[in-house]
């Protein structure tokens, strides 16, 4: 309350290093992008997290998904934390400039992936959900809410639920398919719009108002 302590936290972060993570292949180059915007005399920036891999300057990586393909894109450039870099690994939020290319084609969500990487193009998937609180809101089959993974920010549609339960594990005898707060149960979701890059096991929230509900994907 007071801030003492404060400065010890910060070097603390500071020494403390990047965790590791065994399961990261640094071949396999993931990065989210959450903002795409273009620097006068310069060119297309594209900042975003990389969640895996290492980027140099110059490699040539692929962009998308965009109408249903992956498109080449050249780094010209690195930038953390307003300081240039011929190199960054994973763990970071970096800038990136790129060359010339159709800015209509990249947006936020989209990700930035080496060749060798699984070229995800995803439109329906299997979650299991939480229903952390529903408020007035009745979540069935055709409810629409937003999803957040990453920086993916797009309706999506529930087109089936199944194996439903409540909080304590308890399997419902009823069939109308209707959730409510803290149940549990596995769901079918379309993106509305058009598909993303979405891998299994990652974590998402469903917002709509009041109503909250987090999930995996199956």
């Amino acid at each position: 309350v007071t801030g003492e302590g404060i400065d010890m936290i910060k070097t603390f972060f500071n020494i403390v290093g990047k965790k590791v993570n065994k399961n990261v292949d640094n071949n396999l180059v993931e990065f989210h992008i959450d903002h795409v915007f273009n620097v006068y005399g310069f060119g297309m920036v594209l900042g975003g997290n990389l969640i895996s891999g290492t980027i140099n300057v110059g490699d040539k990586l692929l962009v998308g998904p965009h109408s249903g393909t992956y498109e080449p894109i050249i780094i010209r450039s690195i930038y953390s934390k307003k300081i240039p870099l011929q190199q960054v690994s994973y763990g970071s939020y970096v800038c990136l400039g790129v060359k010339k290319i159709d800015t209509l084609n990249i947006k936020r969500g989209n990700v930035i992936i080496s060749s060798k990487n699984e070229k995800l193009i995803v439109k329906k998937f299997s979650a299991k959900i939480n229903i952390l609180r529903t408020h007035s809101t009745t979540v069935k089959v055709g409810y629409e809410p937003m999803f957040h993974a990453y920086s993916i920010r797009q309706v999506v549609r529930i087109i089936n639920i199944s194996d439903k339960k409540n909080a304590r594990g308890d399997v419902y005898n009823d069939n109308d398919n209707i959730l409510r707060n803290g149940d549990i149960a596995n769901v079918i979701l379309e993106f509305k719009y058009h598909p993303e890059y979405l891998k299994t096991g990652a974590r998402f929230i469903l917002a709509e108002g009041k109503c909250k509900i987090v999930g995996e994907i199956l």
